[in-house]
């Protein structure tokens, strides 16, 4: 004779590369990553992941991240049956939500100015000889980082020049800052 216990599943528990993860992970844009989830139960869990991609019926979960942050869930469940073998309407079922942090380096998105008399077409800036002048540079990144113009004095995201009398090359940067 044979006795077989079930029971329902526990919390899942998911990995990334062998190292488990509890609430959420930061990766870096387009990076592939392997999401295993697993549980404990009788009859033997199955899973469902929903991701940014779509959603996946499978213990492990390959994909990789674009530029939005999001989320991925797993849900790990089983289904009890009666005495005579049929699928009982007691399923079990326990989840566990991540938040994900993707990470990509600044790229730069816009040059604006308050100025009426600074005209930006294609990144080049028209202005009358004499005009003082700001232009802001702006990037997109999802890690820290410094927005700068190339040739000035100071470290900023402004371009101030005060009486342009030439032509100039100026060249706005953003880089990544260090932890």
């Amino acid at each position: 004779m044979s006795i077989q216990v079930q029971y329902p599943v526990s919390n899942p528990i998911v990995t990334i590369n062998n190292r488990i993860i509890s609430t959420g992970f930061a990766i870096r844009v387009d990076r592939l990553v392997h999401l295993n989830c697993f549980s404990t139960g009788y009859p033997q869990p199955s899973y469902n992941w929903t991701d940014p991609g779509g959603r996946s019926t499978d213990a492990l979960l390959k994909c990789a991240f674009a530029r939005n942050n999001g989320s991925v869930s797993c849900k790990a469940y089983n289904v009890m049956r009666t005495l005579d073998g049929t699928n009982s309407a007691e399923a079990k079922e326990k989840n566990i939500a991540l938040n994900i942090n993707v990470l990509y380096p600044p790229v730069i998105t816009k040059l604006s100015s308050n100025d009426k008399n600074v005209d930006i077409n294609n990144s080049t800036i028209r202005v009358q000889r004499g005009d003082n002048i700001n232009i802001v540079c702006t990037s997109d990144t999802n890690h820290p980082a410094t927005v700068f113009w190339n040739g000035q004095l100071s470290v900023l995201s402004t371009l101030t020049v005060t009486s342009v009398q030439h032509d100039a090359v100026w060249t706005c940067q953003a880089k990544k800052q260090c932890d």
